[in-house]
């Protein structure tokens, strides 16, 4: 078991990365909406912005509510498959470097932290690169996104109603 406090805060961060990813992608959006609401310009911007995204939408080539969730199954899965990998290769990580200290061999974190870290990277390009066409169409073609696109676009030009009745 590790002693020393950085390496409990980093297993402590491994497994606090999984749901601070999911509420991130949850809250991002919120976050845009009302940072555009502080001034007109910006809520327009924004409002421009997502109107812009809906008219990329296919209307005539909508999945149900059922595929949207395969779709969007499938989106998770990958970056589960994604964070699970990285959790098993940091945990061989430490798992050595602490082995190195208890057999006395002299210490190389810089290579191998270099080494695992463009292992990562690459993994992690050939993971977006499979992933990017399911992320794509569900962008174009979810009922879901359709929808909170929509509420979001009335929410902002309700506010921006609001901010021009104010002058």
């Amino acid at each position: 078991m590790p002693k020393d406090t950085s390496t409990w805060l980093a297993l402590i961060a491994l497994i606090l990365v999984i749901p601070f990813n999911f509420f991130s992608s949850w809250a991002y959006p919120k976050l845009q909406n009302w940072w555009a609401a502080r001034s007109r310009k910006s809520l327009q911007k924004r409002l421009d912005d997502l109107r812009a995204t809906r008219a990329e939408m296919y209307d005539g080539r909508a999945v149900s509510l059922a595929g949207d969730w395969v779709l969007m199954c499938a989106e998770q899965l990958g970056s589960l498959i994604f964070w699970g990998v990285v959790t098993i290769v940091l945990a061989i990580f430490f798992t050595i470097a602490s082995l190195r200290h208890s057999l006395s061999l002299p210490p190389r974190y810089f290579p191998d932290a270099f080494f695992i870290s463009v292992l990562l990277g690459v993994f992690r390009a050939v993971k977006e690169y499979l992933m990017e066409n399911i992320g794509l169409w569900r962008r174009v073609v979810s009922p879901t996104q359709r929808i909170e696109l929509d509420s979001s676009i009335k929410r902002l030009e309700a506010k921006l109603a609001a901010r021009e009745e104010r002058g």
